[in-house]
């Protein structure tokens, strides 16, 4: 059984300022999910007027500083679902401490080569519909995803990942006013085709878990990971590239 920690408890880590029934998108609801093979031992987050809802939501303690949590519970896993500036300290930190890091887009380091297995969650990477369509693409050609959404920094990340995991051209869009959906062309057997994602795109409730899940098959040896560092530094490189027009 592993042992985990969450830094950071915001709208990510603990669902902090979401809607009621949205807590799938959570680190913490991902790791209850998998209660059977890990622990979530508690957060770790300075802003201690948020204490009273992750006792309330996750009946879980909560410490200012990571070095006391990191003492208490000797974690093998952890999540970084801080803001991005300050990830690349924490994870120096976690160096020869951990296993495992879980950690939220988009990511700011430049290093790959950390002593953990380090799983950076690009969601659709772990959806099921969106893995199938990667699976049914080996034989496709001129592969492209348009993209209609407003170009902020969180979307284009995750669109270019997109890409990147289907190895398609990124054409994007930026419609600010319109809700966003996006679109993968191909061509098969001569012939185009197309398929529409209308918003998020996302086909169900369970790729938190399925990312959470494969960073501990990774751990344990038994699964390469699906969005290894290396592929983020990529992405991000294609979305600077976007946001900068």
């Amino acid at each position: 059984m592993h042992k985990a920690i969450i830094i950071g408890a915001g709208r990510m880590g603990s669902g902090y300022g979401l809607k009621p029934g949205q807590h799938y998108y959570t680190h913490a609801k991902a790791y209850m999910d998998l209660k059977e093979r890990v622990e979530l031992c508690g957060f770790v987050e300075p802003d201690r007027s948020k204490w009273g809802f992750i006792k309330e939501t996750w009946d879980l303690p909560s410490w200012a500083h990571i070095s006391g949590a990191l003492a208490e519970y000797k974690p093998d896993v952890v999540s970084v679902c801080t803001q991005p500036l300050q990830q690349t300290q924490l994870l120096e930190s976690l160096c020869g401490v951990v296993k495992g890091v879980w950690c939220e887009k988009p990511y700011m380091s430049t290093r790959t080569n950390w002593p953990f297995k380090l799983q950076i969650d690009y969601c659709r990477r772990f959806d099921l519909l969106h893995q199938a369509i990667t699976l049914a693409m080996t034989e496709a050609t001129d592969k492209r995803l348009v993209v209609m959404a407003k170009k902020d920094v969180h979307t284009v990340c995750h669109m270019t990942d997109l890409a990147r995991f289907w190895k398609a051209r990124l054409d994007y869009v930026d419609t600010p006013n319109e809700p966003g959906a996006y679109m993968l062309r191909y061509k098969s057997s001569g012939d185009w085709k197309e398929i529409f994602f209308p918003a998020g795109g996302i086909s169900g409730d369970g790729f938190m878990t399925n990312a959470l899940a494969n960073l501990l098959d990774s751990i344990e040896g038994r699964a390469p990971l699906i969005s290894p560092p290396e592929n983020a530094i990529e992405s991000e490189k294609w979305a600077n590239e976007i946001l900068k027009g």
